[in-house]
């Protein structure tokens, strides 16, 4: 992936949940957005098809590319007309300015208009498109692009997350292997509060990322997202990113 800044996994995880969450959504979202195309360019299915390779990232002819992103952009400034598409085309136009730079006057903007939009989202998807803002914002030095309250930025508040760490969390004095769900449990619960249990969850993610994304509990990864969401400084030095998944039971995080 061609990064247009270079600050690493932060952007990486942005990138990646906003087009994980594009990907996922309707057939009739990508239709509404793809109807943005002047008719005459291509063909319904020709756009469907370009529309798809731009939110994924591919990179397609010039002409094509400016063209599908007028229409992205067009969609995106529209909720009443239809709010998936404009969700979706939001989440579209981010990660092409998160990954090559363009479009990044438009974000402040973007904010000041359609915050309330974005707050009435789903959880999972407004703290995509807040964390993305964010991002272009801090990256910028523009403080007045960003979110003002913490709760556009995460999927589920702690007092969320802590009961499910706390069911994880070992009863007996032998502590588990320093992977296991029940110390990562403990050591996560702690950063909820801790700034250095907070880094030490970074390297943890640092060194195990890729084993933990493939096998680690619901919970665990809800608890390293949480991380991910609230706190700026939480960085790993690493291109795993958290994956999005279903939730544990009691979790507002709808995929």
């Amino acid at each position: 992936m061609s990064m247009s800044f270079a600050d690493g996994f932060r952007t990486l995880q942005a990138v990646r949940d906003l087009r994980v969450l594009a990907a996922l959504a309707p057939v009739e979202a990508w239709a509404r957005i793809a109807a943005g195309i002047p008719d005459g360019w291509m063909a319904p299915i020709e756009a469907q098809a370009a529309l798809m390779a731009l939110a994924e990232g591919r990179e397609i002819d010039p002409d094509i590319r400016e063209e599908t992103m007028s229409a992205v952009r067009l969609a995106a400034a529209l909720p009443k007309e239809d709010f998936a598409a404009f969700l979706t085309a939001t989440m579209i136009l981010l990660a092409e300015t998160l990954e090559r730079g363009e479009g990044v006057d438009d974000v402040y903007w973007l904010w000041q208009t359609f915050r309330g939009d974005y707050r009435v989202a789903a959880a999972i998807e407004r703290a995509a498109i807040v964390q993305a803002i964010r991002r272009i914002g801090l990256l910028r030095g523009d403080t007045m692009a960003l979110p003002e309250t913490a709760p556009d930025r995460s999927t589920a508040p702690a007092a969320a997350l802590r009961p499910l760490l706390e069911r994880l969390r070992p009863k007996g004095l032998a502590p588990p292997d320093a992977n296991g769900s029940g110390d990562l449990a403990r050591l996560l619960l702690e950063a909820l509060s801790s700034a250095e249990a907070a880094e030490e969850t970074a390297r943890r993610w640092q060194t195990h990322g890729a084993d933990l994304a493939r096998s680690a509990a619901p919970e665990v990864l809800a608890g390293f997202r949480h991380l991910y969401e609230t706190r700026d400084g939480w960085a790993p030095t690493t291109e795993v990113t958290i994956p999005l998944l279903d939730p544990p039971p009691g979790f507002d995080w709808p995929r």
